[in-house]
């Protein structure tokens, strides 16, 4: 079956930036598989990005990876 997961919360997750109590397991550890739902407003993938670790995920990738490039 057709599964999706989001690149920068697996990476921060498996990189342990992200607690696994943080992740959205849909997009990480699970994967995201619910189409009938993934464009509608406030799910899927709408839901995801404006989440609490998503947004964790996205700031923690991006503050090392600053860190890894001025090294």
């Amino acid at each position: 079956s057709d599964l999706a997961c989001c690149h920068t919360c697996l990476k921060a997750l498996q990189s342990g930036m992200l607690t696994s109590t943080n992740a959205d397991l849909a997009f990480t550890k699970d994967a995201f598989s619910n189409w009938k739902n993934a464009m509608e407003e406030k799910k899927g993938f709408q839901k995801q990005e404006s989440s609490d670790s998503h947004m964790e995920a996205v700031t923690r990738c991006v503050t090392a990876g600053t860190r890894n490039s001025t090294r």
